[in-house]
């Protein structure tokens, strides 16, 4: 990403406020919580990683993690969560990343984590800018480019397709499913949740399209 500091600055902190209600909710819905507050910590830990790599490509300080070690981590994820996602396909019930859509979170995440190796891995090789200092590693700056351009397009189509979802999603949340169920706290609210996909999804094909 190679920006001015002050952007680059601006777009840190938009990541880690995308990641902070994920972050909340992983800490608040603990075993004793009321039903209505728990979460799935797959799909937690999902947004949080993907924020936290957003902020790693952006941030004009950097951080601990090795670049190899990002792109493990996100092949890892994309895998348990790509088999997680064919389990829910098969089994057609049982919990899930997420309520009300489960097999839909789960696939979106795998998807979601896969782009981000692939945008890792697009960053390799490229010096990272001549930032080389230690421990830090800085990837704001890269001169990398993403290979199979259309992949990378179509990648960015997901994203803003599902973009529009996320809002058609809240506006039908908005009218409530008959449920007598107390309505659940702000930041379990199901707007919250699409809220913080949506604002990830202009996040992951902006950066898409940037480096295609």
């Amino acid at each position: 990403m190679d920006a001015p500091d002050p952007v680059l600055w601006m777009l840190s902190a938009y990541f880690l406020v995308i990641a902070a209600p994920s972050a909340y909710r992983l800490v608040a819905a603990h075993p004793g919580a009321p039903p209505r507050h728990e979460v799935d910590r797959g799909d937690e830990v999902a947004e949080v990683l993907m924020a936290l790599g957003m902020f790693a490509m952006v941030s004009p300080v950097g951080g601990p993690i090795p670049h190899a070690g990002w792109e493990a981590v996100f092949v890892v994820a994309a895998v348990w969560l790509a088999a997680r996602w064919f389990r829910l396909l098969r089994a057609r019930a049982g919990p899930g990343c997420g309520h009300g859509h489960v097999r839909s979170q789960c696939g979106h995440h795998a998807v979601g984590t896969a782009v981000m190796f692939y945008m890792f891995a697009g960053m390799a090789g490229d010096g990272h800018a001549g930032h080389d200092t230690q421990p830090w590693l800085v990837l704001a700056g890269h001169e990398g480019s993403l290979v199979l351009t259309p992949l990378a397009v179509a990648a960015a189509t997901y994203f803003l397709v599902d973009i529009v979802l996320c809002g058609v999603r809240c506006v039908r949340g908005r009218g409530g499913n008959g449920s007598h169920r107390p309505p659940a706290p702000a930041l379990f609210s199901s707007g919250v949740r699409e809220s913080s996909r949506a604002a990830m999804n202009v996040a992951m094909a902006g950066m898409l399209l940037a480096m295609a």
